[in-house]
């Protein structure tokens, strides 16, 4: 097969591709939402079953944690170097945890810091084909 073919076939390919996920993915979330509706986890047609998984994931908002965090510090210690903010500005939680265990943050900082988390919640579908149906 020439290149050209091969760039042509690829092309071709990967268009119906592109039109078959985009269909695939209103059907699946179809099927998540009649799920989750219907209160249920798992579903069977024939020999396919499907089951949904939903997770929460711990976001922080890094911008509003940098702003209290500065705050807090530059109050406290002044221009004194902060050890869990980098030059890059980033807060190293690493860096952050120990000095949580040396010293303790006053309650309101902590409220704050509490504020800067958010959940996100995934919901991935998953299938199977029955054992011995394949």
């Amino acid at each position: 097969m020439t290149l050209e073919e091969q760039i042509e076939l690829y092309c071709q390919q990967m268009t119906k591709e592109k039109i078959l996920h985009g269909s695939n993915e209103e059907l699946k979330d179809s099927i998540k939402s009649t799920l989750i509706d219907a209160g249920e986890r798992t579903a069977k047609s024939g020999k396919y079953s499907v089951s949904i998984r939903i997770t929460s994931t711990d976001m922080v908002d890094e911008n509003r944690m940098l702003s209290i965090l500065k705050e807090y510090w530059t109050h406290t210690y002044g221009e004194a170097p902060c050890p869990f903010i980098r030059t890059q500005e980033y807060v190293d939680a690493d860096a952050l945890e120990a000095f949580m265990y040396r010293e303790s943050l006053p309650e309101d900082v902590m409220l704050d810091l509490d504020s800067c988390r958010s959940k996100k919640i995934t919901k991935a579908l998953t299938y199977k084909i029955a054992k011995g149906e394949d």
